[in-house]
């Protein structure tokens, strides 16, 4: 019972890392001498067998995968060796042509039966309309042991850099943290991170980023770097509202608002309006707006209390791009330039 069981538990453990897919690499002219995908050799054997070859591959997982192809050089610059990533999905099979002067053509197409084949959409493609598979174990091994190797905080981050700037590059979260934790600078892993993040495929657990952030400065950076992202996304964003791949928030309403003013507001002494500003403040189902915010924190005169409640509500801000409004609460220029530096804020 047992072992059947464990056998079933095996069988359903390959089925859901193997592809149903099949790549076809076409091998154009006789300068190519060896071809790799993730470190695994398929070049087939036998005197000139390289030479027009067209190779079958049945048995990668869904994910991305590195192609090498190891060319001569002897004939002229552009027959140079051939270095890619591609990315295989389910119920698609991939053509990948290496032409004769080096220069790749990609393809795919839907196996029978699936993707829109007689009304019946593909699963995966309904629901994202694209690919965004992380790569996978191998590729992702070679990748993290090529920056292992480097000597030094400064070459691994700039070798991280390049990394996270390649669009064929994708990433679970789990996988960009391993990568990053290769360096110690706490500048140079906010950076990288926020590099990272429009290449991520699991966007709901960016969060855990955070963990390798020693400041609370760094960690509101990259929150509101997330929150406020716009710019152009390599991974899956389906399911969620805005293009930061979290849950868009929304300040609470103006009767919720009042509510809590007119409380606050009618409690007495400065240092029990702090105690219940600070309470509020720490509720994590709350979001306000630059200008609610500011009306309660102005409920205390007090400049140091103003700036604990400033640093405090600024995870919670929904119109990151109106703080500058904030500012008008503090009397000296170093009390803004003190919450600035330890929000993050660096323009």
């Amino acid at each position: 019972m047992y072992f059947l069981l464990g056998a079933v538990l095996i069988g359903i453990q390959l089925l859901a890392q193997t592809s149903n897919s099949t790549l076809t690499i076409q091998l154009k002219g006789d300068q190519n001498r060896s071809i790799m995908i993730d470190n695994r050799d398929y070049t087939p054997s036998g005197y000139n067998a390289m030479n027009n070859a067209t190779i079958t591959v049945n048995d990668l997982s869904v994910g991305q995968h590195l192609l090498e192809v190891n060319r001569s050089r002897s004939r002229n610059y552009r027959n140079a060796d051939v270095n890619t990533t591609f990315t295989v999905r389910n119920n698609y099979d991939k053509t990948i042509i290496v032409e004769e002067d080096g220069s790749l053509h990609q393809t795919e197409t839907p196996k029978t039966g699936s993707g829109y084949y007689g009304g019946n959409y593909n699963s995966y493609d309904r629901n994202s309309g694209y690919s965004a598979y992380p790569m996978n174990d191998a590729m992702f091994t070679n990748l993290y042991n090529s920056v292992r190797i480097r000597f030094g905080n400064r070459a691994r981050a700039n070798q991280l850099s390049m990394i996270f700037n390649n669009e064929n590059y994708l990433f679970t979260t789990a996988q960009a943290e391993q990568l990053i934790r290769l360096v110690s600078n706490e500048y140079n892993r906010l950076q990288l991170a926020k590099a990272a993040y429009p290449h991520i495929t699991d966007p709901e657990n960016f969060g855990q980023i955070n963990d390798m952030l020693a400041r609370r400065s760094s960690i509101n950076h990259l929150d509101l770097y997330v929150r406020t992202y716009s710019g152009r996304r390599y991974g899956n964003t389906y399911g969620y509202q805005n293009n930061s791949g979290f849950p868009a928030q929304s300040a609470m309403s103006d009767y919720e608002f009042e509510r809590q003013y007119r409380n606050i507001s009618n409690t007495f002494g400065i240092g029990a309006k702090m105690s219940e500003l600070t309470r509020l403040f720490e509720r994590q189902d709350l979001y306000y707006t630059v200008d609610q915010a500011e009306r309660l924190i102005r409920l205390v005169s007090d400049q140091d209390n103003r700036l604990q409640l400033a640093k405090q509500v600024y995870p919670h801000i929904v119109d990151p791009q109106n703080i500058a409004n904030l500012y008008d609460i503090f009397d000296r220029q170093s009390t803004i330039n003190e919450f600035r530096y330890s929000v993050g804020i660096r323009q």
